[in-house]
């Protein structure tokens, strides 16, 4: 009875195992067929990932690869609309210069990006007020943004560990504090050259999205950083720069006009001290006058004593 009982226990393990292993072999199946609802990829582009809620209108699709195989210039561009489906690490560069060609030929570029899964339309510039207060924002191409407000002595950076990508969670973290504390509201963003595509999206879409109901508007900024680091385009810290020169230029002006008063100061007391050594002689010399009193005559030198006479020898008597 009991060996029996353990047989039949033994054949229901067995079966369960086996349908376990159908079950995943199913499952894996499925996943492998079915598109992946984390990333958007259109046309085998994968798209950088953005929270914008806009709906891309229909249009031909271009694909701008980080390998292409043609000139961006040399692309078949159809008129009206296009679809821009950009790879992730294509060089803001190449970008600029491709959205620069669709300018000049009158041609509307859609910037594609995901939210999940899904394909969004992403707007690069909001329309800020030059009269209201901004911030800015530089990103380079080691993962490394930084915040400069006028208020701050010196930008505030931020990388991430991999120093290769910008993090999207530390530029809203970091926008929001600026926001909070300084309510201004617009954002100028100066990027690399050399920096992706897709940290281009995550610094606009994490300035943007930095404060739930609190719109902040965002802009990139048609100048390039000026030097190695991306702080050194940032026209807040260029403005302090030239607020450090002209201060230094006015503090040498000072020095050196503080030097020649200085000069004529000397000058003047050396005279007035030789005045008055002056007046003093002819007040002493000669009150009446003011001559000075003539040299004592020197006193008569005597002639030198006459040399005696030789004494003659007696005469003999």
């Amino acid at each position: 009875m009991e060996l029996a009982l353990w047989g039949r226990v033994r054949q229901a393990r067995g079966m369960s195992s086996r349908w376990i292993v159908t079950f995943l072999l199913a499952a894996a199946g499925l996943v492998g067929g079915c598109k992946s609802r984390l990333e958007a990829v259109v046309d085998g582009v994968l798209l950088p990932e953005c929270d914008s809620p806009l709906e891309p209108p229909a249009a031909p699709v271009v694909k701008v690869l980080a390998e292409p195989s043609v000139a961006d210039e040399e692309l078949a561009l159809p008129a009206g609309q296009v679809q821009l489906a950009i790879e992730r690490s294509v060089p803001w560069a190449r970008v600029e210069t491709l959205l620069a060609v669709l300018e000049s030929r009158k041609i509307e570029p859609i910037l594609l990006v995901g939210q999940t899964y899904r394909v969004r339309r992403f707007i690069i510039n909001d329309q800020l007020n030059p009269r209201a207060k901004r911030f800015t924002i530089t990103g380079d191409a080691k993962g490394k943004f930084c915040v400069q407000t006028a208020e701050l002595p010196q930008a505030y950076c931020v990388q991430g560990s991999d120093r290769k990508h910008i993090h999207r969670a530390f530029v809203r973290e970091t926008v929001r504090e600026v926001v909070k504390k300084w309510e201004m509201r617009q954002v100028e963003i100066f990027v690399d050259p050399a920096i992706h595509w897709a940290d281009v999206v995550r610094l606009v879409d994490g300035a943007r999205t930095c404060c739930g109901k609190t719109k902040v508007l965002v802009a990139l900024s048609p100048e390039a950083p000026l030097g190695p680091d991306a702080e050194a385009g940032n026209p807040v810290i260029r403005a302090q720069e030239e607020a450090a020169i002209r201060l230094e230029e006015s503090e040498a002006a000072s020095d050196e006009t503080g030097d020649a008063t200085g000069d004529e100061t000397g000058k003047a007391t050396g005279k007035e001290a030789s005045d008055a050594t002056g007046d003093a002689t002819e007040k002493a010399a000669s009150p009446s006058t003011g001559a000075p009193p003539p040299a004592a005559a020197a006193p008569p030198v005597a002639p030198p004593a006459a040399p005696p006479s030789p004494v003659a020898p007696a005469a003999p008597q």
